[in-house]
């Protein structure tokens, strides 16, 4: 309730009294804006002021976190819109964030909006702002370089006993080899060692005020579904590459997680 074109929706309300607070002191972006539910209400009742609203609150996000430009919002907002002054507020496609850049596209989608719509441009600044969060790792082709390199190594000096004894990995490579293998699991890197990926992974970080946060949510689940959406609508095919890597990574922590 209330003017949202100046502020957010309440965080809470009491479903015995019907009264509205905000208890947590913020608002969480994904839980602001809402379209399909609503706009399917003001289609069944035949009225407009329940769509009027979100259009409002997207307005509103868009002012103060300068959508268009930047692509993304942060997760917790104060009622007038601006960023909750927190370390814990990041951006994140994760827990608090997902629906919300989600129903950018399926708002368009349900709307058949045009290309000057505004969920229609928020959604492709955030797709376009996407490659910012990404993550693309490779262990297996870090390992397979290393040991390509050592046999090479091995193959030019086997006449020389004493340098196929000095037929090393290259210093530097073989300490990336070892960060990246003791990079996962309780290290908190950004994936396993190579023995437990099949192939490339695709991580999408959370970045918050002084630093990126090596951490994929696992609401980030929605993302391969959004763009495998957009592809089916439009035919996007690069945009289909990171839905494939994205799905990839998400069954592949999923298995070694359970």
């Amino acid at each position: 309730a209330g003017d949202f074109a100046a502020r957010l929706p309440f965080s809470d309300v009491n479903l015995n009294t019907g009264v509205s607070s905000n208890l947590a002191g913020f608002a969480s972006l994904a839980e602001t804006y809402v379209p399909l539910e609503w706009k399917a209400l003001s289609l069944f009742t035949g009225n407009c002021t329940y769509s009027q609203a979100q259009d409002e609150v997207l307005g509103l996000i868009n002012r103060t976190s300068n959508l268009e430009e930047h692509g993304f919002a942060p997760i917790l907002l104060q009622s007038e819109g601006n960023a909750l002054p927190a370390e814990s507020n990041v951006i994140s496609l994760g827990s608090r964030g997902d629906s919300f850049y989600e129903y950018l596209l399926k708002d368009a989608v349900f709307s058949g909006a045009g290309p000057e719509a505004a969920t229609r441009r928020l959604w492709e600044s955030f797709r376009d702002s996407l490659p910012k969060l990404f993550i693309e790792a490779d262990p297996r082709g870090l390992e397979r370089q290393a040991l390509e390199e050592a046999a090479r190594q091995r193959a030019s000096h086997k006449r020389s006993k004493r340098r196929a004894a000095s037929a090393r990995t290259p210093p530097g490579l073989l300490k990336a080899l070892e960060q990246h293998r003791q990079s996962g699991g309780a290290s908190g890197g950004w994936f396993e060692g190579g023995r437990d990926v099949w192939g490339p992974w695709l991580f999408v970080r959370e970045t918050g005020y002084t630093q990126s946060v090596p951490k994929m949510d696992h609401l980030i689940c929605f993302l391969p579904g959004a763009l495998a959406l957009e592809v089916l609508q439009d035919h996007g095919p690069r945009r289909k590459r990171f839905a494939d890597l994205q799905v990839g990574s998400m069954l592949q922590v999923r298995r070694d997680s359970t």
